[in-house]
């Protein structure tokens, strides 16, 4: 299962899938078996059927065909965002994230080729303005959710990376709850308090033959080496509270830290405790996440197709007229052959273009089809599936 994943993957790199809508020449029928025939080297030729939706005007149309090329761009904006954000919850497990990024059980390859319109979400007794804003509608929805979940869940993850934080670093900032043991010090006395001091490591034998000197009341040989790293030890030193304020400036003009730590095992616990709990939820939210984001996905990625299945029928109204006479495909190119199957369908319908004399021409300018490097005198739009993280 996961193979074919994998495969699917390295050879979707390499194929394209469009949806083309070609005039019936003089019959649908007809027009398919010359699209087949021209891409039989290059491509695979499938069915896209699209349910017959009532247009409106003309003018309409124009303005329909307007906002479906913004629906578009925000479907693919929406669909890429949830699938960026499963990608992180999955700490970018490419198997894991191939077998979540699918749509109602389908790869997404399959879901486009296998196109059915889904009567039971989207309505196609309405106008095609009227369908194109519920799905707008829809993917605006999923699009504020998705905003509230990440911002929940990344506020938790900071909070678990600050603590975590904490317990690494050097010496000088890292918390020390962990590395200290109650024996080391002297607890509930009147007068004595122990201190907890960094000393950099090259100058160990200077601070165990100065320390008792630094000042006036330091316990004589108080000082123990309670943990060290690459850099630093942790030496502890007891002396009387009165001058502790002394000691800490006498230190510091010597190059000794003394860290600002007073021995309580009610916080050390009270730290674990915190950790683990934060770390426990974090993983809770993340398997909430990762459920709701695989929902959302095929949600969001078929509303977007179903978005770029009105456009091939809005701007096949648009260019070819009424009544509806055009056929509509999905081209899948075999590996490496897109060049090769677009240059067939140009020769195919070169035609097209001289056929659309001035009016339609202009209508097509209109309906901002014709803008671009990508226009071609048939209808094509490209759906790109290298675009999502599987």
């Amino acid at each position: 299962h996961t193979h074919t994943h994998t495969r699917d993957r390295s050879e979707r790199k390499k194929m394209d899938l469009w949806l083309v809508s070609a005039p019936g020449e003089p019959t649908p029928a007809q027009t398919r078996r010359k699209l087949t025939d021209a891409l039989r080297e290059s491509a695979q030729v499938l069915d896209l059927r699209i349910p017959q939706l009532k247009v409106g005007t003309l003018d309409a149309l124009v303005q329909i065909s307007d906002d479906l090329a913004k629906i578009d761009g925000f479907g693919e904006g929406v669909s890429h965002k949830v699938s960026q954000f499963l990608s992180d919850l999955l700490s970018g497990d490419k198997d894991k994230l191939a077998e979540s990024l699918t749509v109602n059980g389908r790869t997404l390859e399959t879901y486009v080729t296998r196109f059915e319109w889904d009567s039971a979400r989207f309505n196609t007794g309405g106008f095609v303005k009227d369908v194109a804003g519920d799905i707008s509608q829809k993917l605006s929805t999923i699009e504020s959710e998705l905003k509230t979940r990440m911002q929940a869940f990344n506020k938790i993850k900071s909070s678990v990376q600050a603590l975590e934080r904490k317990s690494t670093g050097t010496l000088l900032t890292r918390s020390l709850a962990e590395l200290v043991k109650p024996e080391h010090f002297i607890r509930d006395s009147e007068y004595l308090i122990t201190l907890v001091v960094v000393v950099p490591r090259p100058m160990y034998a200077e601070w165990l033959a100065t320390y008792s000197t630094l000042t006036e009341f330091v316990v004589p040989r108080s000082s123990e080496l309670m943990f060290e790293d690459n850099d630093y030890g942790l030496y502890s030193v007891t002396v009387f509270r009165k001058i502790e304020q002394d000691f800490k400036t006498a230190a510091r003009d010597k190059k000794f830290t003394v860290r600002d730590f007073e021995f309580s095992q009610e916080d050390i616990q009270a730290q674990k405790a915190e950790l683990s709990t934060l770390q426990s939820d974090l993983t809770k939210r993340a398997l909430h996440a990762t459920q709701w984001c695989k929902s959302a996905f095929s949600d969001a990625f078929s509303s977007w197709l179903h978005i770029k299945v009105l456009r091939v029928f809005v701007e096949s109204v648009l260019r070819y007229g009424l009544p509806i006479n055009f056929d509509t495909v999905v081209v899948q190119t075999h590996k490496g052959r897109s060049k090769t199957a677009r240059k067939a369908l140009q020769t195919l319908y070169a035609h097209l273009d001289a056929a659309a004399g001035g009016r339609e021409v202009a209508l097509v300018e209109v309906a901002g089809v014709g803008m671009g490097s990508d226009y071609q005198p048939y209808v094509t739009f490209t759906v790109d599936l290298a675009k999502f993280p599987v």
